[in-house]
């Protein structure tokens, strides 16, 4: 990879051999990739959550901040800033914490409001949302390695689940013949407990260094593509097909990538994945 920043993005159209069919059989049409709405309060809105984690240069602890949609627009007026200094929330703020240098919004415990995984520090806090919005009440550390964290379905149940990157050797992380990723999958308890958990080997020499998550095959089910490495050291992404018996331990190669998305660019009903250059 090249260590500037390309303008352009590339776009890898993953499932389109997945659409073709056998000559004589029509192909079945894909289920449109539809993006959540975020919306904490449940009022109809979709509402915004800003990280400022501080750079990793710095003493910074972090937070996040939230601005609530309204009919009007965002309600900057009543934004709110969380933190581990946060009344409810676990932990304390610390020098190098960096809490919100990831985050992940999603309906985990199936009550109707988008709720907030957010890291900082060795592991990932759950806020959860209400008729309130977000607060630090009741708010639990989930029991999973916090570094990189993602939301998505990826067994089609309609329940918000989560990968988190695990790396079982924190000494040296990125250099882990076992490192891989947990898919908690949900409805969570207020506990932070998943209701099934599932471990997936990556076998990279670099643990993942980043998740993104979507349907790119057309089934109505997210998948993920995991990064390992970056720049020079960079190793191929992995594409893991979500199930309804879960997410594959099998994966396809893709090109050496960092962060991305996906969403249908080209219009076809499936979802593309647009990373970098």
């Amino acid at each position: 990879m090249r260590r500037s920043l390309i303008t352009a993005v590339a776009v890898a159209s993953l499932a389109a051999p997945l659409a073709l069919a056998t000559a004589g059989t029509a192909a079945a049409a894909p289920t449109p990739p539809k993006a959540p709405v975020t919306d904490f309060n449940h009022d109809g809105y979709a509402d915004l959550a800003i990280s400022a984690p501080g750079h990793y240069n710095t003493d910074e602890p972090g937070s996040v901040s939230v601005v609530y949609g309204s009919a009007n627009g965002p309600d900057k007026a009543h934004a709110v800033t969380i933190s581990r200094d946060t009344a409810g929330v676990p932990g304390s703020a610390a020098d190098g914490g960096h809490f919100g240098g990831q985050t992940a919004a999603s309906d985990l415990d199936g009550d109707g409001y988008t709720d907030l995984v957010v890291n900082g520090g060795e592991k990932a806090v759950v806020l959860w949302g209400s008729a309130q919005g977000l607060s630090g009440r009741g708010s639990v550390e989930l029991d999973s390695n916090g570094a990189r964290v993602t939301a998505g379905d990826f067994n089609g149940d309609g329940k918000g689940d989560l990968v988190t990157a695990e790396y079982p050797e924190p000494e040296d992380p990125m250099d882990n013949d076992d490192a891989g990723m947990t898919i908690a999958y949900g409805p969570f308890q207020k506990d932070g407990k998943a209701a099934s958990t599932q471990r997936v080997v990556t076998s990279q020499t670099f643990g993942p260094g980043d998740f993104v998550a979507g349907d790119v095959t057309g089934d109505g089910i997210d998948d993920i593509v995991s990064s390992h490495g970056f720049e020079e050291m960079a190793h191929k992404s992995q594409l893991w097909k979500g199930g309804k018996d879960g997410v594959a331990t099998t994966s396809q190669k893709l090109a050496p990538s960092l962060g991305g998305a996906v969403a249908d660019v080209d219009g076809d009903g499936y979802g593309d994945f647009v990373t970098r250059d």
